[in-house]
C-alpha cells in the first residue's frame, strides 16, 4: 500500500493552494482560485508521525472530500491540478 511523508503531504498541499497555520499541528486551510478562503481543513501532524499510511490517508480523503486514496495521492503528487481539485469538490456541490 501506498504511503507518503509527512513532509510530502505538507508541501504537496501548500502547492495546491492550502495555507499553513501552524498550532498543535500542522493545519491547512484552501484558498480558492479568487484568493478567498474555504471551508477546507487538513490537519497535519508536526513530528510524531513521519509517514501517511493507509489510515492516516484515508483520514486525508476524507478531510479533503475527495473519493479514494488514489485521489489523495494524485493531489499531493501533482498529476490533480488545483483547479482540478477545485472542479470536483464544486461538482459534488462542497464548493460554490
Amino acid at each position: 500500500m501506498p504511503a507518503r511523508k509527512s513532509s510530502e503531504v505538507l508541501q504537496g498541499l501548500k502547492r495546491k493552494g492550502f495555507d499553513l497555520s501552524e498550532r498543535h499541528h500542522h493545519f491547512l486551510v484552501l484558498y480558492d482560485e479568487e484568493g478567498r478562503l474555504t471551508h477546507i481543513r487538513v490537519k497535519v501532524s508536526h513530528s510524531r508521525v513521519k509517514e501517511y499510511g493507509p489510515s492516516l490517508l484515508n483520514a486525508l480523503k476524507r478531510q479533503l472530500h475527495l473519493d479514494s486514496i488514489q485521489e489523495v495521492l494524485d493531489l499531493i503528487d501533482c498529476p490533480m491540478s488545483k483547479q482540478g481539485y477545485l472542479d470536483k469538490l464544486k461538482n459534488k456541490g462542497i464548493l460554490r
